[in-house]
């Protein structure tokens, strides 16, 4: 076998070696690229080279796994902490503290934050920045309560009529009909009127005829 044809096996063999993961360099491709497992989003999480299973929620990761597929060593989070959904995490996250003018509707446990609300008497809109909760407001002696305020809206009012808006109304209504009926009554009068001496002059023509 002549050199050249021993110099062709000998690459054949490296490339063999690097495509089957016989080399210590198995995990970069034939560019010299280093190559990663690709994981399965909020399933798992890359360790190396190697995709790890996440721990479930209330738990953090205090080491990962050393075989590709499995878990590594979860913990679970200490009281005031949690981890709604499964992850990879090394610290949970710290749980939320209800400001004093907040209740609170849902305790923090290892799965959830804490949920709070407006105390009663104040509200905060939802999806708005809410620092402060507002004062809830209160109708005027003109309004009455369309709707009553809660932890998240404020209270709803509607005018109420007065008496001296229900009169003038009511002498808008009444000042239009009072002329109608004047008109109508000087209408059919002028008609009588007319009527009569159409029929006089009616019967003066017939007998003068």
């Amino acid at each position: 076998m002549t050199k050249l044809q021993l110099y062709q096996v000998f690459l054949l063999s490296i490339c063999l070696f690097q495509l089957t993961g016989a080399l210590p360099w198995s995990g970069r491709d034939l560019g010299g690229s280093r190559t990663y497992a690709r994981c399965t989003d909020n399933v798992e999480y890359l360790n190396g080279n190697i995709c790890c299973i996440n721990c479930p929620a209330g738990t953090r990761m205090t080491s990962p796994c050393t075989r590709a597929g499995e878990r590594g060593t979860c913990e679970e989070c200490d009281d005031g902490t949690y981890t709604e959904h499964t992850n990879s995490l090394k610290q949970c996250f710290k749980c939320t503290q209800c400001r004093s003018d907040q209740e609170i509707v849902r305790a923090c446990t290892h799965t959830h934050d804490t949920e709070c609300q407006c105390k009663s008497g104040r509200f905060c809109v939802p999806h708005e920045a809410c620092e402060v909760c507002k004062k809830c407001s209160r109708c005027g002696e003109d309004e009455e309560i369309v709707r009553n305020c809660t932890s998240t809206s404020n209270t709803e009012c509607k005018k109420v009529p007065s008496t001296s808006d229900y009169a003038s109304a009511k002498a808008s209504m009444i000042v239009p009909l009072t002329l109608f009926a004047v008109v109508a009554v000087v209408v059919a009068i002028v008609g009588l009127f007319v009527f009569k001496r159409c029929r006089r002059a009616t019967g003066r023509w017939k007998e003068n005829k």
